[in-house]
């Protein structure tokens, strides 16, 4: 049986994925500082909109959130597009 992975290693995974992939400058402050990126990872559900009444429940897209802990721009990013697996 494979072990579910954590939030830690998924995380950890897609940072390094991400930062190969985009430019870690703020685009609202301009900050360009790494530790100035604050990273989680997090489901967003979607649904269609306007909002139907609908048998099956919404989807969910798993991303990763960076937040610049100057402004709190948030960058969303999805896992799956990025070849993260969060088996």
């Amino acid at each position: 049986m494979t072990e579910r992975r954590t939030r830690v290693s998924i995380t950890e995974e897609a940072i390094r994925k991400v930062g190969a992939k985009i430019h870690h400058k703020c685009p609202r402050c301009s900050q360009v500082e790494p530790k100035h990126w604050g990273a989680d990872v997090a489901g967003i559900w979607i649904s269609p909109f306007p909002v139907e009444k609908s048998a099956m429940p919404p989807a969910m897209v798993p991303t990763l959130m960076l937040t610049c802990s100057d402004c709190g721009y948030i960058s969303i990013h999805n896992l799956k597009t990025l070849g993260v697996d969060t088996g």
